[in-house]
């Protein structure tokens, strides 16, 4: 099988440990890769929750305060930005089940849905679904390195 030529790595940042409560992201960067090449193309902003509140927990993974978030932009003013920039690339979360779990929760709320973006799975490793091999990166605004 033949890797993907576009792939887009994204990390998310939230208000709590849990998706199936009412937390929120407050944070998205993502990374575009071409042919195994980080490309320079990034997407990177806060997010404003909209009221809820960083839990103790959350707060001790990012170390982000409230009153950072209050003149960033609500998730609906970005979500389209954000569609577009992984538009048509393979889409790799750090962790399915917690960045893909929040990201879908989020486009739900404000009713958008995203077919044209290919979710794979959690990266572990450096292997993904169908043995496509690649380096995982931890997705950060100002740190973007190779795991």
């Amino acid at each position: 099988m033949s890797k993907p030529k576009r792939l887009v790595i994204i990390d998310t940042e939230t208000t709590g440990l849990s998706v199936k409560s009412t937390h929120s992201i407050i944070e998205i960067a993502a990374v575009e890769i071409v042919n195994g090449e980080l490309s320079g193309k990034e997407f990177s902003t806060l997010v404003n929750p909209q009221g809820r509140q960083i839990t103790h927990e959350a707060f001790k993974v990012h170390g982000i305060k409230d009153y950072e978030l209050s003149d960033a932009p609500a998730f609906a003013e970005i979500a389209e930005k954000l569609a577009l920039f992984c538009q048509g690339a393979l889409v790799l979360t750090y962790g399915a089940s917690f960045d893909g779990q929040f990201l879908e929760q989020e486009f739900q709320r404000i009713i958008i849905l995203i077919q044209t973006v290919n979710w794979l799975c959690y990266i572990t490793k450096m292997i993904c679904k169908n043995s496509l091999s690649i380096k995982a990166f931890r997705c950060r605004s100002s740190m973007i390195k190779p795991w």
